[in-house]
Parts: C-alpha cells; structure tokens; sequence
C-alpha cells in the first residue's frame, strides 16, 4: 500500500506534463515532399484499370504471398475434413 501512494504522485506529475504539454502545429502539418512525390506514384500505380486486382498490384510479392495464403487455406480445409473424418469413424 505504501509503494501505490509513493507512485501516485509521480503519475499525477508525469500526466500532467504529458497533457499540458504544446503540440507544435508545424511540425504536425509538414509533409516532406519527397516522400509525398513517392506516395503519389504509388496511388496512381494501383488507380490504373489495368484488370489486375488491387491486391496483386504491388507485384512479385504479392503474387507470392497471395498463393502462400491460398495454399495455407488449401492446407487447412484438408486438414479440417481429415479431423471430420477421423471423428466420424470413431
């Protein structure tokens, strides 16, 4: 009980420094434009209607794990049947 009430006035100081503190707007409002540049090619990469699903849109990668999480999916519903099986024949 002794060590709570040592600790509650630290909390209250370190609350009270962290909600009185100013937030720079600035800083908060700043984009490097760089960085905005490279966001901006990326949106219009996948706003191209070029028939591929936005979900294989980043490339090699995505095709990668889309057919790992298809084949995972595959695994799994074999498994689930191979359970179904084993517990019907009992």
């Amino acid at each position: 009980m002794n060590s709570a009430k040592s600790v509650l006035p630290l909390a209250r100081l370190c609350t009270r420094q962290v909600t009185q503190s100013a937030v720079r707007r600035s800083a908060v409002n700043e984009v490097p434009s760089n960085k905005f540049k490279k966001l901006k090619e990326n949106q219009k990469k996948f706003q191209i209607d070029d028939g591929v699903p936005v979900y294989l849109k980043g490339g090699f990668t995505d095709r990668i794990f889309f057919q790992a999480t298809a084949a995972t999916t595959l695994v799994g519903l074999v498994m689930s049947l191979q359970v179904f099986y084993i517990l019907a024949n009992k």
